[in-house]
């Protein structure tokens, strides 16, 4: 039986958003080559991309430097996070456009983007279901869907070692408890697949590995165990 969820706001703290920022820096790259591997396919000149939920925008950036031909987005909710995507922003002489907006009324026209990415965003909103109508709106016919983010339901050991060791890495900082209090507001598959089906949306796939949820749609290959 799954835990019950604990709801995390929608924004970061105050106090918290530093500590997210330096570790999006460390890892910015990596996630962003790892997008690349689970899309498994570029994104071509002139597509529309827009990562919702993008925090210090560490990913988009990274992926406007592989992708020049195309174009990157930032969306977030929080003002201060947006502040510390526009300082990565600087520091890697990388425009990315910013939107201070909400994923659950996201400010596009109907079918106006190619792609949509988000990571570890999901378990900030309170109706999945909105946010996937949401996009299926926004997003072309033919568009491409990650999201990623962790689930409520992981294996109890993994759960731990994962909480120790992010503890440790941040034991004098005020984000200590981040992971544990986004994994406890995260979502599980089963919960994801009543959503879509709760809103008639039919072109989204949900997948999970052993510690993350991915929510698909339009990847001609998905390597989800990437």
């Amino acid at each position: 039986m799954i835990r019950p969820r604990i709801p995390e706001t929608c924004e970061v703290e105050t106090d918290t958003i530093g500590v997210f920022s330096r570790v999006a820096g460390w890892t910015g790259y990596g996630a962003a080559w790892r997008v690349r591997g689970i899309m498994a396919e570029p994104f071509y000149d002139g597509e529309l991309i827009v990562d919702v939920g993008t925090g210090p925008g560490t990913i988009p950036l990274h992926l406007q430097k592989m992708f020049p031909g195309a174009s990157f987005h930032g969306l977030d909710l929080g003002m201060p996070m947006l502040a510390k995507a526009r300082h990565h922003s600087r520091q890697m002489a990388v425009n990315l456009p910013m939107i201070c907006a909400d994923g659950t009324s996201l400010p596009f026209k109907d079918s106006s983007l190619d792609s949509i990415i988000s990571f570890f965003c999901l378990h900030h909103i309170n109706d999945p279901g909105l946010f996937l109508k949401e996009i299926d709106r926004v997003l072309k016919d033919d568009g491409k869907l990650l999201i990623l983010d962790f689930k409520r339901d992981i294996p109890a050991i993994l759960d731990r070692l994962m909480d120790l060791f992010w503890r440790l890495g941040f034991i004098f900082s005020s984000g200590k408890n981040g992971l544990k209090e986004s994994i406890d507001s995260a979502w599980a598959k089963a919960e994801i697949d009543e959503a879509i089906k709760a809103y008639n949306l039919s072109r989204f796939l949900v997948h999970e590995t052993r510690t993350e949820l991915l929510v698909t749609a339009g990847l001609k290959k998905f390597h989800g165990d990437l």
